[in-house]
């Protein structure tokens, strides 16, 4: 699904009561031996957005290592929304289900050096909680 976003430096570190607004996935992504499905949930902060830093499935695929314990952070995140093992039909959950929750993130500065030698930073989020609205 892809989401026209607006400014992502205007949402300040910390946490953050967000709404998910849509989901950015990236197919069959490689990290060295392995393969994986990047999902980056897209996060309203009041007029602003923020994307995930990425929820990572690997997956089983010809040629590619495949070690089930590498998920632990696609099964951390579906527990955190309330998505039980059964509704997470052979490990595919349909992310677009979360489109519209509220949740607790917590903003922080990803910062690295590039492959032309040039720092880059930008801020990206990390869920922390779904958020019960009692009514």
């Amino acid at each position: 699904m892809q989401v026209t976003t607006q400014s992502y430096d205007s949402v300040p570190t910390g946490q953050h009561i967000s709404t998910i607004i849509g989901i950015e996935i990236s197919s069959n992504v490689r990290f060295g031996q392995y393969v994986a499905d990047v999902f980056k949930p897209i996060y309203r902060v009041k007029e602003n957005t923020v994307r995930d830093n990425g929820i990572f499935r690997y997956k089983q695929a010809k040629g590619f290592l495949y070690d089930p314990k590498k998920n632990w952070g696609y099964a951390k995140f579906l527990n955190v929304m309330g998505v039980k093992k059964n509704n997470a039909v052979d490990e595919k959950y349909k992310f677009e289900n979360l489109v519209g929750k509220l949740v607790l993130i917590e903003v922080y500065d990803k910062v690295f050096t590039n492959e032309f030698s040039k720092r880059v930073k930008y801020p990206v989020a990390r869920l922390l909680k779904k958020v019960e609205v009692p009514f």
